[in-house]
Parts: C-alpha cells; structure tokens; sequence
C-alpha cells in the first residue's frame, strides 16, 4: 500500500520548529490555560495524598502492619516488574 503525500506536506512534517518565548506569552495569557493548570496541580495533590495513605490502608487488612506492610511492598515491587514489561512492548 502507498500512501501519497504532496510535497508541502513533506517538508511541514520535516521541518524543525521549536517552541519560543513568543509562542508561550499568548498561552500564559489564556485564563483557561490557568484554570487547567491549577486543576492539574489540584489532581496530583489528591492523588499524591492516596499514594501515601493507601499502604497504611491496605495493611489494616492483616494481623499486623508489619506483614501488611511486608505484602505491599512485594505486591508494588510486582506492579512495577509488570508495568516495565508493558512499557517494553509497547509501540
């Protein structure tokens, strides 16, 4: 299968443009850019604050936190093996 590209189109995809000042002073200006950025920064805090407190949850779960503590520590260390393989095959 050939896919037929019009030279314009070529040289727009190959061309190097980069990012400069006077690309981002219109963005900082956007009041919707800023209302995006605090709810990113809102997002992360809330999820940071899970990730600290979800192994002091979990571990309630067994007889004592130590062993829950122990079982968290190898079921993240499982996660994480499985989250590399993933990022390996993926494209």
């Amino acid at each position: 299968m050939r896919i037929e590209t019009r030279q314009q189109d070529t040289q727009l995809l190959t061309q190097n443009l980069s990012v400069t000042l006077s690309d981002a002073i219109p963005l900082l200006k956007m009041k919707r850019f800023w209302f995006f950025a605090i709810y990113m920064v809102g997002v992360d805090a809330v999820y940071e604050t899970y990730d600290q407190q979800f192994a002091i949850y979990y571990s309630t779960f067994f007889e004592n936190k130590a062993i829950g503590a122990e079982v968290f520590d190898y079921l993240t260390t499982v996660q994480i093996a499985l989250d590399a393989v993933v990022i390996f095959f993926a494209p």
